[in-house]
C-alpha cells in the first residue's frame, strides 16, 4: 500500500456498509435488466401476433383476388361467346338478305 498512498483504504467498519451499497446497486441493476427482458419478450410477442395477423390478411386477400380473377375470366368467356354468336348471326342474316328476317304470321 505504500506505492499508492492516495488510494482510500476502507477501514474495517466501512467494509460491510460498502458491500451493502454495492449489493443494493447490483440488485437494482438486476431488477432493471429483468424488467427490460420482460419488455422485450412482450414486444416480441406483440410483433409475432401482428406478423401472423398480417399473414392471415395477405392470404385472405390473395384468395379474394383469385376468386375475382376466376369470376372475371368466366365473364370474359361468356362475353366472348356472346360476341362470337352475334357475329355469326349477323353474317347469316346478311347472307339471307334484308327481307330474310322471319316475321310472325297472323299479324
Amino acid at each position: 500500500m505504500a506505492d499508492f498512498p492516495d488510494d482510500p483504504v476502507p477501514e474495517g467498519d466501512d467494509l460491510p456498509a460498502e458491500a451493502s451499497q454495492l449489493a443494493d446497486h447490483f440488485d437494482s441493476r438486476d431488477r432493471q435488466l429483468a424488467e427490460r427482458e420482460l419488455q422485450l419478450a412482450d414486444a416480441r410477442a406483440a410483433f409475432r401476433r401482428e406478423r401472423d395477423a398480417d399473414r392471415e390478411r395477405i392470404a385472405a386477400d390473395r384468395a379474394e383476388a383469385a376468386r375475382l380473377r376466376r369470376e372475371a375470366e368466366a365473364l370474359h368467356r361468356d362475353a366472348t361467346r356472346t360476341r362470337d354468336r352475334t357475329k355469326r348471326l349477323a353474317v347469316v342474316s346478311a347472307r339471307k338478305g334484308p327481307n330474310s328476317i322471319s316475321r310472325p304470321t297472323g299479324i
